[in-house]
């Protein structure tokens, strides 16, 4: 199982090369590549700059359709627990989430400074609160049951973040909402590239 940035996706849309045997390597199943909800984000980003593939090989249709094949061999992992490497660009320390949350064996990059990182663990709820709207208007009220000390550890975890336990259960099941809908595009565009491995290979020998 492998972790493949965005910069080898690139690399495989703007020339023939390291980065397009990578890519390869996936669509024929010598490479297992994983992703996740950050990751696959930023593939959709980085694909909708246009200045990024100015005098590339493949045009936007074939870019498009290279991704979907390439997510269709993809293994999607959800990330319940964050780390922290010692990386100096925020930015990258998903991938190594990902990669620790996969078991994966390598990532797979252009960026030398991701490399013999040292891990180590950081609580999960100090980011579940980044991006989440605070304005809920219409409140539904839902009760369930927690065994008592499962109540007394989310008590003890929204003490600790100086919230209540109702406004941490908010934040949460935002969280898991928006990981839902993320998951679910990564599926509808792995199914449009499902059985069209032929096309992709194709492009990749362009």
């Amino acid at each position: 199982r492998v972790v493949v940035d965005t910069n080898v996706f690139i690399g495989a849309c703007l020339a023939r090369g390291a980065a397009s045997q990578v890519i390869e390597a996936c669509m024929t199943g010598r490479l297992v590549p994983v992703m996740g909800s950050a990751l696959f984000l930023e593939y959709e980003d980085v694909l909708s700059r246009r200045e990024l593939f100015a005098g590339a090989r493949l045009d936007a249709d074939e870019r498009n359709l290279l991704l979907d094949v390439f997510l269709s061999k993809c293994r999607w992992h959800a990330i319940y627990f964050l780390w922290r490497p010692n990386l100096r660009d925020e930015g990258d320390n998903h991938l190594m989430e990902l990669a620790v949350a996969a078991n994966a064996t390598h990532i797979v990059t252009n960026n030398l400074e991701i490399s013999e990182v040292r891990i180590y663990a950081s609580n999960t709820w100090d980011n579940l609160a980044a991006g989440v709207n605070q304005g809920f208007e219409a409140v539904n009220a839902i009760t369930f049951h927690l065994p008592p000390e499962a109540h007394q550890k989310l008590k003890a975890v929204a003490v600790e973040r100086g919230m209540s336990i109702d406004v941490l259960l908010q934040e949460l099941t935002v969280s898991m909402i928006e990981e839902h809908d993320i998951e679910k595009r990564f599926r509808a565009r792995a199914t449009r590239g499902t059985g069209r491995e032929a096309e992709a290979l194709a492009l990749l020998q362009k």
